[in-house]
């Protein structure tokens, strides 16, 4: 979705932007100065016309973090509520992408995704996600202060993904 703004908010800068060169254009066709200045002056706002129309269209989102063949690493002791937050991330995946991620006790030791569920310290329910490319490796740490922020941070990085048939990524 995010994509399909980007190349609607540059479809509509291009629009602007020839429009107002082209109103400059025939205010200086229209101007009292001589016919050589309004020609040289038509000429450069058409060339700037062209370069506008000629630009790649700019993305406005960020590179995206591929994962697609993410595997899910739990921590040997993970409580319930941290199994239901994984087994929650791979359901979900699995419902709207087609895509089956894989939950292990330790991260892959090939160069697959890894999304890490992990414990740390904080005021209760509160988490924090990391997403990061370890050489070419990516690593997605969702950091739980209990039980229930692992949950909430599971929901979280659910909500940032972008999922689409057979594909799964996550904006950087």
């Amino acid at each position: 979705m995010a994509v399909f703004y980007s190349v609607i908010s540059d479809c509509v800068f291009r629009y602007f932007a020839i429009c107002s060169i082209l109103y400059m254009s025939h205010a200086c066709l229209t101007s009292g100065t001589s016919l050589a200045k309004r020609r040289n002056q038509c000429l450069c706002r058409a060339a700037l016309a062209a370069l506008v129309l000629l630009m790649p269209a700019a993305r406005l989102h960020a590179a995206q973090l591929d994962l697609t063949r993410a595997v899910i690493a739990l921590p040997a002791r993970a409580v319930p509520l941290e199994k239901k937050a994984a087994a929650m991330l791979v359901e979900e995946v699995a419902k709207r992408s087609w895509v089956q991620w894989r939950v292990a006790d330790a991260p892959p030791m090939d160069n697959s995704p890894v999304i890490t569920i992990r414990r740390g310290s904080g005021p209760p329910e509160g988490y924090r996600l990391q997403a990061d490319l370890d050489g070419s490796q990516a690593v997605v740490v969702i950091t739980g202060n209990d039980p229930r922020g692992v949950l909430y941070g599971a929901g979280g990085l659910l909500r940032a993904l972008e999922i689409g048939r057979q594909r799964v990524t996550l904006p950087q």
